[in-house]
């Protein structure tokens, strides 16, 4: 209903769904006359009940404590205004479907302004630096925070991404073989932190068909070069980590993260060169060539290697505190190869001195013992560094070669057949692959800096117990950043509960 003051009283008594119905127009027939006149006081009982109830609604309202006597002036002004009021143009007291689409879209957090009026809102820009898991999380934790509506706050979230994709070193390639390959990272650490990660509950059995626990203990087979360059089997503990079945990482922050994103929040090829903050500002700029992007905070989660190798140029620089003691990252490679014939184990690990080489089945997980034969394996640290200036053919050729000297008889030269090479050194926007060791324990964590600003996030800085080098502790700490920016907004509420179940759980 829509109570027009100005208009004469025959209209503010009518529900604009009967006007079409009620005539008042004069008629000689008596009995056609009475029959308007206990139509129209049944119309008048119906509209005097409609304004108490709204009236007792607005009082309910003010009862709670949803606004000030200022937004309630607000609300019925524009109630009484020409046209119909729950239609604004604005979108914030829109009613159709159509209209919260418009307004969910330009405004994700519309329901936290529900009641307020245009002039009462205040926006608080938060630009996230890197598409990748953890600047991913985070965009969502903070489009999708219940903030208080007393408030009338609202957030504007941009993520800036310097490639022409999100991701990071998540990444999939569906066109190798019948099933996606996983670019990035394929283990998942802990499949309970899916939901964390999603803040959807119970994740981990929405997705119970894409998990498995691939190998048992019995079937994880580990060596090490010698000095003599002969090979020695060791033994080492299982995690039982888990991977993922016809589906990969990527799928999951594409369909599980990203997509509560709004396409108009990401800003691709925008390589970011300079940061500039202070207490002497009171804003933060973000620029990436000619652009320049003004915000309330700023989230940071590149990889370490470019905070390390100075590529982004901060204004003031950054404290020394928030890279001493972090180890560099890691270089290294991914590799899948196809060969004719099955001739290694389950999984396997290869190793020499500081680093890693994990080898595993990769068609096992998939496809059984049908399809194509694929061996997924990482060389990274110490093991790579002999991979240092060759070209992709020499690359593949002296992987085949370690693959020999495992199972004799040069099986995996014989029977290669074709191969995919991810080496993130050619990714000159991530320059390795994980930081190498964890971070100093009085450390940890996102890195806040101006009183929460600005805050240094990603797998380099992961929270207790450690998890650099995972993807879930890389989607945590970006999870745990937007909810110190969410406290410093808005202290109404304790949005640490999730990372302190996620800090109590023994490493």
């Amino acid at each position: 209903m829509v109570w027009n003051r100005g208009q004469s009283s025959r209209e503010e008594h009518t529900l604009p769904s009967l006007q079409a119905d009620v005539h008042l127009e004069k008629s000689s027939n008596d009995k056609k006359s009475k029959k308007r006149t206990i139509l129209l006081l049944s119309l008048n009982r119906n509209v005097i009940t409609l304004i108490c109830l709204a009236f007792a609604l607005i009082g309910a309202i003010q009862h709670i404590g949803f606004g000030t006597s200022v937004r309630l002036q607000s609300f019925l002004a524009d109630f009484s205004s020409e046209g119909n009021g729950m239609n604004k143009k604005d979108g914030f007291w829109s009613a159709s479907s159509s209209a919260a689409s418009s307004s969910s879209q330009s405004s994700p957090y519309a329901k936290s302004t529900a009641g307020c009026a245009p002039e009462e809102i205040v926006k608080k820009r938060i630009v996230i630096v890197g598409g990748g898991a953890a600047g991913l999380t985070a965009a969502k934790r903070l489009q999708n925070a219940p903030l208080d509506s007393s408030f009338c706050l609202t957030t504007e979230v941009t993520v800036l991404e310097a490639t022409d994709r999100f991701g990071g070193r998540v990444g999939k390639d569906d066109n190798f073989t019948v099933y996606p390959l996983d670019l990035g990272a394929s283990w998942v650490y802990d499949k309970r932190r899916l939901s964390i990660i999603a803040q959807e509950e119970k994740m981990e059995k929405t997705l119970e068909k894409h998990l498995v626990v691939p190998f048992e203990l019995d079937d994880y087979e580990a060596y090490r070069v010698k000095p003599d360059g002969t090979l020695k089997e060791i033994n080492i503990d299982s995690d039982k980590d888990v991977l993922w079945v016809n589906y990969t990482w990527y799928d999951f922050f594409e369909q599980k993260v990203a997509a509560s994103l709004h396409k108009n929040q990401f800003v691709y090829d925008c390589p970011v060169d300079k940061i500039e903050y202070g207490e002497e500002r009171g804003d933060l700029a973000v620029s990436c060539g000619n652009r320049v992007f003004v915000a309330d905070h700023v989230i940071v989660t590149t990889s370490l290697a470019i905070l390390k190798d100075d590529v982004i140029n901060f204004r003031p620089p950054l404290p020394p505190t928030i890279l001493e003691g972090r180890n560099p990252m890691w270089r290294g490679f991914k590799i899948f190869l196809e060969f004719s014939e099955r001739f290694y184990d389950n999984y396997f690990v290869y190793a020499l001195g500081d680093g890693e080489l994990d080898w595993w089945d990769y068609s096992l997980v998939h496809t059984g013992s049908e399809g194509p034969n694929i061996l997924a394996g990482y060389y990274m640290g110490e093991v790579h560094d002999k991979f240092e200036g060759m070209a992709e053919e020499q690359v593949v050729r002296e992987v085949l070669k370690d693959l020999d000297v495992i199972y004799g008889k040069k099986v995996a030269t014989k029977t290669y057949v074709r191969h995919k090479l991810v080496y993130w050194k050619d990714f000159p926007f991530i320059r390795g692959t994980y930081s190498s060791d964890h971070p100093p324990a009085d450390r940890v964590g996102p890195q806040v800096i101006q009183d929460g600003n600005l805050l240094i996030a990603g797998e380099a800085f992961p929270v207790p117990p450690r998890h650099n080098g995972w993807v879930d502790g890389a989607a945590m700490s970006g999870l745990h950043a937007a909810e110190i920016i969410l406290n410093k907004i808005d202290s109404s509420t304790n949005w640490f509960t999730i990372p302190q179940r996620i800090w109590k759980e023994k490493d």
